[in-house]
């Protein structure tokens, strides 16, 4: 899998007592109000970008992770429902959005070690919920590092009919793929993913 390449951005640990949200931290807050329908991505990004202090990397980088997890998030619940013990889909919004922008971080940008992103992420884990999901979240990272999910071919999901996963897989609604099917036929479809 391409990984996309981006800017050199990591933001400083903030000090003990201090307030301020590092750029992964911020993505997760940005993700989490998307998701419980407060405004659209882009305006929560704009109202947040506008107030932050991050530098200009950093703020790419908090836009390039919140629109990737936005565009991927079927297929990264989808991997993390495989590692997650219990019910991913009844988590708390932002514990989901931790360990998709982790995740999205660890298959599709190559400039962070994953070390350091599982750390960060366990770490904004523990600040939020305490010890005991902190080692949930160490524990899913960690298990999708070991045991990425092999996705079969999007071809082969097609010939098979698998429509639920080829959205999956494609992070696209089923109904618009099969629409798209039914329109342009398998390689158009494809393409068109």
């Amino acid at each position: 899998m391409n990984k996309l390449p981006m800017p050199d951005a990591i933001t400083p640990k903030p000090s003990a007592g201090s307030r301020r949200l590092t750029a992964r931290g911020l993505v997760c807050k940005i993700l989490t109000e998307a998701e419980t329908g407060q405004a659209y991505l882009d305006q929560i990004l704009e109202k947040h970008l506008s107030r932050t202090r991050l530098p200009e990397r950093d703020k790419a980088l908090v836009t390039a992770i919140a629109n990737g997890v936005t565009r991927r998030r079927s297929r990264l619940d989808a991997e993390l429902s495989q590692h997650f013990q219990k019910n991913f889909t009844g988590a708390r919004p932002l514990l989901k959005n931790i360990l998709r922008s982790a995740l999205f971080q660890l298959r599709y940008l190559d400039r962070v070690p994953s070390y350091a992103v599982v750390n960060e992420a366990v770490g904004l884990t523990r600040a939020q919920f305490g010890e005991g999901l902190a080692r949930l979240c160490n524990a899913v990272l960690r298990s999708a590092l070991r045991e990425p999910y092999d996705w079969p071919a999007p071809e082969r999901l097609l010939a098979a009919g698998d429509f639920q996963r080829l959205a999956q897989a494609l992070s696209y609604p089923e109904w618009l793929l099969r629409r798209w099917h039914e329109l342009y036929g398998s390689a158009e479809m494809l393409a068109l993913a």
